[in-house]
């Protein structure tokens, strides 16, 4: 389950492994949050700021676990050149919006199966209690293992009576199940990986069609940062063929085909009653809405037909994906340009979604956030281009229109936050302030932003409100750069303002 968390930018590939770059502002955040990280890891390590909690290695390769002192965040490494996983507030919301799609879209999913766990933050979603049994197929003991460590993102899914762990390759595991599924999800796999490519074959597909109840649902999740626009049509082709009523999601920086063999109307009312249910049950929920749920919608069987038309399809003989995707990595691609020239295509094919029984009310909402959506995606491959003002104006439109859209509401979060910081060097300590709380009030845990607050508060000469900040920021991640000498400041001058008021007594 590889996230997109990561406040990073690739540089062009060298023969020695890049050194990660944190990000600040524009494209940095906006291709964080929308393009999954997939980086070398190697001298990120070496640096000493990651403590390794895990660490495995055996015929599947090196598995481990690291915790970055300055922020707490934990991420799950795949020999120490790819992230599977990580808990930072962005990359555990993504992986719900993962997980739930597919069981708002089925009117009763009551057996699931998964193939691939990662950290375990998508599966949560899985403790819904319309899902009855979930079968979880991985094929890493490590992984299995690493897992453990994530549990409070994960909501300690794998303890759950209803889930069942199976460790075994996903595609041997489907040759001789012979369990039928409401909904049965592929999750986010490394397809340039020895052997992965199997799983993405018509053979693969066919089997599991074949394990599908009926009106059941097949979900192939897709990083859009892995693939070239030519391999995402391959596959797409292929699942359309096995399962003619596909259609294309898009969750941050992640495709999902969504496949089965008959139509599968999306009712609103049914939709808002599933969501209702959900959201009684998990409170995150409350970041989006039906409405901003339907704008992850890319486009329907007919338009994603055209788009791969003439694409082959990828089979066991064939071995399409297997022996053609990891060509890009040895060329002069980042893995933000591969996504953005598949963003750039489905731009032009994307539709509104085919939704029934919607009220006046609700069609607007939805004609406003669908517009929105379609200006914060443009806004994204602006920002790519280097079209900084034209993209940040698309993102601006976007968030009036709709402040829930979550690529509008994160380019906007960090503008208000760039905008903050210099703010503050400028002296300006109220405007600031008022430019981290629009911060907080999109990620009331935004280290960034409560640091900033406090950094505010302490100009202003009020060192108890910043020690209490500085002291939370503190809680949750000690080694925050520059936190030990912003407490000691809030102390001294703490103390001090304590003195003056006994002495004024």
């Amino acid at each position: 389950n590889a996230t997109a968390g990561t406040l990073v930018l690739v540089h062009k590939r060298t023969r020695r492994p890049t050194r990660l770059v944190g990000a600040a502002a524009g494209l940095l955040l906006a291709l964080a949050y929308a393009l999954p990280a997939d980086l070398t890891f190697r001298q990120l390590l070496a640096r000493g700021d990651q403590e390794v909690l895990y660490h495995r290695e055996d015929g599947r390769g090196v598995v481990e676990v690291v915790e970055d002192a300055s922020s707490g965040v934990r991420s799950l490494l795949a020999n120490r050149l790819r992230r599977e996983g990580a808990d930072a507030p962005d990359d555990i919301f993504i992986a719900r919006q993962q997980g739930y799609l597919p069981l708002l879209l089925h009117p009763a999913p009551h057996r699931l199966a998964v193939v691939g766990l990662g950290t375990g933050a998508s599966l949560a979603a899985s403790l819904l209690d319309r899902v009855a049994t979930v079968t979880v197929i991985e094929i890493s003991p490590g992984v299995i293992e690493a897992a453990r460590l994530f549990a409070r993102s994960s909501r300690a899914v794998l303890s759950a009576p209803k889930v069942r762990l199976v460790q075994a390759d996903g595609g041997r595991f489907f040759r001789t199940d012979r369990q039928t599924y409401d909904v049965i999800v592929q999750d986010l796999f490394f397809p340039y990986r020895a052997g992965t490519g199997s799983l993405y074959t018509l053979e693969h597909y066919t089997r599991l069609r074949q394990r599908l109840a009926p009106k059941g649902l097949v979900v192939q999740w897709l990083s859009l940062n892995q693939l070239t626009p030519r391999a995402f049509q391959v596959i797409a082709r292929t699942f359309q063929h096995v399962f003619p009523h596909t259609s294309l999601w898009l969750v941050g920086g992640y495709g999902a085909l969504v496949g089965s063999e008959s139509a599968h109307p999306i009712d609103f009312a049914t939709l808002q009653q599933a969501y209702a249910r959900a959201l009684a049950q998990h409170p995150e929920l409350s970041r989006t809405s039906p409405v901003d749920f339907l704008t992850a919608f890319v486009c329907g069987p007919d338009r994603l037909a055209d788009w791969t038309a003439g694409a082959p399809f990828n089979t066991e003989d064939n071995g399409w994906i297997e022996y053609r995707s990891p060509l890009p990595f040895d060329q002069l691609y980042t893995e933000n340009e591969l996504a953005v020239a598949s963003l750039s295509q489905l731009l032009d094919y994307r539709q509104p979604p085919p939704v029934t029984n919607l009220d006046p009310r609700a069609r607007r909402r939805l004609e406003r956030a669908y517009q929105a959506r379609s200006l914060a995606l443009a806004g994204l491959t602006l920002l790519h281009q280097g079209h900084t003002t034209a993209a940040h104006e698309h993102y601006r439109r976007a968030y009036r229109l709709n402040p829930k859209d979550a690529f509008a509401a994160h380019h906007m979060r960090d503008t208000w936050l760039a905008s903050a910081a210099d703010l503050v060097e400028q002296g300006r300590y109220r405007e600031a302030q008022d430019m981290v709380f629009r911060v907080l009030s999109l990620s009331p845990g935004s280290l960034a932003g409560r640091f900033v607050l406090a950094q505010t508060l302490l100009a202003e000469d009020q060192p108890q409100r910043a020690l209490a900040e500085f002291q939370t920021i503190a809680g949750r991640a000690p080694a925050y750069p520059g936190l030990q000498d912003a407490l000691r400041s809030a102390r001294q001058l703490s103390r001090r303002t304590d003195a003056g008021q006994e002495d004024r007594s």
